[in-house]
């Protein structure tokens, strides 16, 4: 791992630098979705990163304001076919923010399509680490991931579809809350999410399903998607 990381090192000089301090980073490409609206992308390194992963920066070209990021890890894996032998590159997603001022405007799709154009670029196999964040799951089952084995099921809703007769059954609604958690197997979600976690992702449980239900989403479980799968999806 570390003479793979080295080279990625000595790669990421080759690109130049913007920000300043602790927002610096190795801009690597940009994005256009029209001539007054582009994004600039770019990689902030990580002291360790095959243990801490790396962040792939996004920012809106046109104020430079930054406005989010993702959290990836890259490993390597020995593939043997007949005497061939090769190494397959995977892009896994650890984590993702989007800033606060810049919530609600269908970001977090951007980021991961731009991600897996990248991952297209080096022939790198996406997929996603152990994942808790309900929007995350839900935005990465839009571009076709599957959940792993053992993962939970989960119902995911903006609040405003909790039943005015059910806000009394939510768990741990001491904060304004954008989106409610329901599980239809009825699994105590309270193992999962601590009070800070809830607050922090604006969330609240509910023990009643949402009118109408909520979209089904796995949580505690990793992604894998088809292109990183071969055979696996073709039966």
């Amino acid at each position: 791992e570390e003479s793979h990381y080295s080279d990625y090192f000595d790669v990421l000089n080759a690109f130049s630098k913007r920000g300043k301090a602790k927002d610096e980073y190795y801009h690597i490409g940009t994005y256009c979705r029209s001539s007054q609206k582009f994004y600039d992308v770019g990689i902030q390194p990580h002291r360790n990163p095959a243990q801490n992963g790396i962040s792939l920066i996004f920012v809106d070209g046109v104020r430079n304001e930054k406005l989010g990021f993702m959290l990836l890890r890259h490993t390597s894996e020995d593939d043997y076919e007949g005497k061939q032998h090769s190494s397959k590159l995977f892009s896994a997603i650890i984590g993702m923010y989007v800033d606060e001022n810049h919530r609600g405007k269908g970001l977090s799709n951007i980021f991961i399509a731009i991600w897996l154009q990248l991952c297209m670029n080096v022939d790198a196999f996406p997929k996603a680490e152990m994942m808790k964040k309900p929007l995350i799951s839900l935005a990465l089952g839009k571009f076709g991931f599957i959940p792993q084995r053992g993962g939970v099921a989960v119902e995911v809703s903006p609040v405003s579809s909790v039943l005015p007769a059910d806000h009394e059954s939510c768990v741990d609604a001491e904060w304004e809350a954008d989106i409610a958690l329901f599980s239809p197997t009825y699994q105590s979600l309270q193992g999962i999410y601590s009070k800070r976690d809830l607050r922090m992702q604006r969330m609240m449980i509910t023990q009643q399903p949402t009118n109408p239900r909520g979209k089904l989403i796995y949580l505690k479980t990793g992604f894998d998607h088809p292109i990183s799968m071969g055979d696996d999806t073709e039966n």
